[in-house]
């Protein structure tokens, strides 16, 4: 799915998260650091967690085709990381836990666990927010009739975005990786010319560049100390 514009890479947004929660720690100290109060607390007094602006904003629509079931916690999602709960989970009073906020991400067993949680926790570095939801093992034939049933809950009228769904052969998005290898070789090829110009083409300072290929600067010194050497050596003689 993807939600458009959806600024994730906003820095008080990236840092509102406290990552010792996401891997089985309270970290209350860290929580108070990071955590505002609106995302730390809940307006009956419960302290949220894990707390956080991206923890306390999870995409929580659900998608359903007929006849074909969608895995949600599938191996081949393309989530890298794994969270862990707490020693406390379920067990500390006064707390809002994250099923308990958001029932249709995640269920009371997995907690910050589930993948779908894992994902959004990934901020996206461009304007949008493009999350995988869950994959398909059913094959899908061509020409075939997909009865898709959307569950909007996650609210989008109020900052003018939309959303999307998307049903790919992979989620991998490989645009941001294709732009930073571009850049990557233009800077080498940028270092590679300014480092042959000052290698082949130095001059002294403040003197005009000579058109013509000059020689190597070392080379240049050794020159210049030998003529010194002889000039030297003729005025002693």
């Amino acid at each position: 799915y993807e939600v458009k514009p959806f600024w994730q890479n906003y820095f008080s947004y990236m840092s509102s998260v406290v990552h010792p929660q996401l891997h089985g720690h309270m970290a209350p100290e860290e929580a108070s650091r990071r955590c505002s109060k609106e995302s730390r607390w809940t307006a009956s007094g419960e302290e949220i967690f894990p707390c956080g602006l991206i923890a306390t904003s999870v995409f929580n629509d659900t998608f359903e085709i007929q006849d074909v079931p969608i895995d949600t916690e599938s191996e081949q999602m393309p989530v890298w990381r794994n969270f862990q709960n707490p020693p406390e989970y379920m067990k500390k009073p006064n707390i809002s836990w994250l099923y308990e906020r958001y029932p249709t991400t995640t269920s009371r067993e997995l907690g910050v666990q589930s993948k779908r949680f894992i994902a959004w926790m990934l901020p996206n570095f461009l304007n949008r927010a493009s999350k995988p939801y869950g994959v398909i093992s059913t094959p899908l034939k061509k020409g075939q009739i997909v009865d898709l049933k959307i569950n909007s809950r996650f609210p989008v009228a109020a900052s003018g975005a939309w959303k999307t769904v998307l049903l790919t052969r992979g989620t991998q998005n490989y645009v941001l990786a294709v732009v930073l290898l571009v850049s990557g070789g233009l800077c080498f090829c940028l270092a590679c010319a300014v480092w042959s110009i000052h290698l082949f083409c130095a001059r002294e300072l403040g003197s005009a560049r000579e058109r013509r290929r000059s020689w190597p600067r070392w080379q240049r010194w050794e020159d210049s100390a030998e003529q010194s050497q002889s000039s030297s050596e003729s005025e002693s003689a």
